[in-house]
């Protein structure tokens, strides 16, 4: 019996293919809580929410250009800036840190999410759809800094390529110079 299942699952739940089965599972758990709920009676009641605000970016980003229909779907849930793209945020942050429960707290825009969680892919939709290139973000100031400070060349040349200016001032750490 071991076998038989084990050779039905083995080509579906491979490496990459069950990365984007958890993506898919994340963000629609996420798009299906209850907007109303505060964060502590979310994270007391729902306890998968926490886990899918922190990882579906970790997953998508190990899967990008691999899977067309992960990749809209993670393109779609932040160009849609729902509730649950709030709800994530305010769950585990692009900065990896809890957002206060805060009515009316700035959110950070989708490109810098994008960017700073290393989602080439979904960074570069963003800037089709006509997202801002310099759009200011919280700890790291912007895009460009945000994906600089973590690591993601691509998305660092991605954006300059688009225009990102390098001097943009703002965010919590005021410029880019030092």
């Amino acid at each position: 019996m071991t076998e038989r299942v084990h050779g039905i699952f083995k080509d579906r739940l491979s490496g990459n293919q069950s990365r984007a089965f958890i993506v898919g599972i994340c963000l629609t758990y996420l798009t299906s809580l209850p907007p109303e709920l505060s964060l502590d009676k979310i994270r007391s009641k729902f306890p998968f929410a926490q886990y899918s605000a922190r990882s579906w970016a970790m997953q998508a980003k190990a899967k990008q250009g691999l899977d067309a229909s992960m990749n809209e779907t993670a393109s779609n849930f932040l160009l849609n800036e729902t509730q649950a793209y709030t709800l994530c945020c305010r769950l585990h942050g692009p900065d990896r840190r809890r957002m206060h429960d805060v009515e009316g707290l700035d959110l950070p825009p989708p490109l810098y999410y994008a960017s700073s969680q290393g989602l080439a892919y979904v960074a570069d939709k963003l800037l089709d759809e006509g997202a801002d290139v310099n759009a200011q973000g919280r700890r790291y100031s912007n895009t460009l800094r945000a994906a600089s400070r973590r690591g993601h060349g691509d998305i660092v040349q991605l954006l300059l390529d688009r225009g990102a200016n390098v001097n943009a001032h703002g965010g919590r750490h005021g410029s880019m110079r030092r």
